[in-house]
């Protein structure tokens, strides 16, 4: 199960207002990438639905849960923020955006947030971040959270 808080859903529906799709629900999802194994992602459905994965895979929710689990070692919860994190970095190494707009982009409450947890999961401040991949030297690989 995902749970949303108060500030998330807030987000959401802010994301939901700026890709004009008020009223879509927010999925999240697997699907198979190739040679990479599963790749995960999220957007807004055009009618909401059962949930489709859990009825295609003939599990229930816990099931998928679980495999989801034992398939990455991460929780969905845990995928998502990899994920986000991930983001964080590629628009820190590529463009010029402020903390700021990046915390919008890519559902941070705030800067300052997004900074703490930029931080907590990679030992080094956005800022720092980026001049490290300006300078031209290797920047740091985005770590895999150890316990969220």
């Amino acid at each position: 199960m995902i749970t949303l808080t108060p500030v998330a859903a807030k987000q959401i529906g802010a994301l939901q207002k700026e890709h004009d799709a008020t009223g879509k629900p927010l999925r999240v999802y697997a699907e198979e990438g190739g040679c990479c194994g599963l790749q995960y992602g999220m957007g807004f459905d055009a009618k909401k639905s059962d949930d489709t994965v859990v009825a295609h895979a003939g599990i229930g929710e816990r099931g998928l849960l679980k495999a989801f689990v034992k398939h990455t070692g991460r929780s969905v919860q845990e995928e998502i923020a990899l994920l986000r994190n991930e983001k964080v970095g590629e628009l820190l190494r590529t463009t010029k955006l402020s903390t700021k707009q990046i915390a919008a982009a890519t559902g941070f409450s705030s800067g300052n947030y997004l900074a703490r947890s930029f931080r907590h999961r990679q030992g080094m401040s956005p800022g720092q971040y980026r001049r490290t991949a300006a300078q031209g030297q290797q920047a740091a690989v985005l770590a895999v959270p150890a316990g969220g």
